[in-house]
């Protein structure tokens, strides 16, 4: 477990966003099925007070929050739980495509394979029929009910805390720094993540080469930006890890 790998400022977005009441009813939609809700939240806001009265206490010293939660999951929830929010932090929580530029690059090619008919009829072969991976898509990428859940929670009244971390944030209701459209792009990226293991499974390592290889001329079509001297990964190189 590497704590550096994100500074203070990532880790704290991530554990405010998951101590938020109004993030409480997408846990399981955004893959975090492996701790007690009510604890981890009380857990979560218990820490991010304290972090907030050291570094009043002392401004020039920014305390390590990351350092801080993980110690403290692992104490109260035993290793095996910590190990599994790093990695749920680390591989599914994303806010823009370079967090993960892997899974954001293979989500945004299947959206083409599925949904573009141009670029899903080049992909067809005598060979392999698809229709069913599709089907597995768009059955597991389908949003309808948390988008309605989102609607129905963003018209409820903000709790006490929720409150407080709009007003210390600068949250908004709008298009910009919104806890619920962060959300949103994680359900999305789980549900994909998801897709992907059942993908993986269902087809044969032709098929892999076969999406392997026009992932690879597509990716180029498209102009998705990857990191310097990174090139997309072979499906069978890239698993989920929660």
């Amino acid at each position: 477990m590497d704590i550096n790998k994100f500074d203070n400022s990532k880790w704290g977005k991530i554990f405010i966003l998951l101590s938020m009441d109004r993030v409480v009813n997408f846990y399981e939609e955004l893959g975090i099925l492996f701790v007690d809700k009510v604890e981890f939240v009380e857990l979560m806001r218990g820490l991010i007070i304290e972090n907030r009265r050291e570094y009043k206490m002392n401004p020039g010293v920014i305390p390590n929050i990351g350092k801080k939660v993980f110690e403290q999951v692992e104490r109260q929830f035993g290793q095996s739980i910590a190990d599994k929010l790093y990695k749920w932090a680390t591989t599914v929580y994303i806010e823009i495509h370079s967090d993960l530029p892997q899974w954001s690059a293979w989500k945004l090619l299947f959206l083409h394979f599925v949904y573009v008919n141009k670029v899903k009829n080049r992909l067809k072969t005598d060979l392999f029929d698809w229709k069913e991976i599709f089907l597995n898509y768009r059955t597991l990428t389908d949003s309808t009910v948390f988008e309605q859940k989102m609607k129905t929670v963003a018209k409820s009244k903000l709790s006490k805390w929720d409150t407080e971390m709009y007003i210390r944030h600068n949250f908004t209701e709008g298009e910009s720094n919104n806890p619920l459209l962060s959300v949103e792009t994680i359900i999305e990226m789980n549900a994909f993540q998801i897709f992907w293991e059942v993908m993986l499974q269902k087809t044969n390592m032709e098929q892999k080469d076969i999406l392997y290889s026009f992932g690879k001329v597509l990716i180029k079509e498209l102009k998705i930006w990857m990191p310097e001297e990174t090139f997309l990964c072979h499906p069978q190189k890239l698993r989920r890890l929660i």
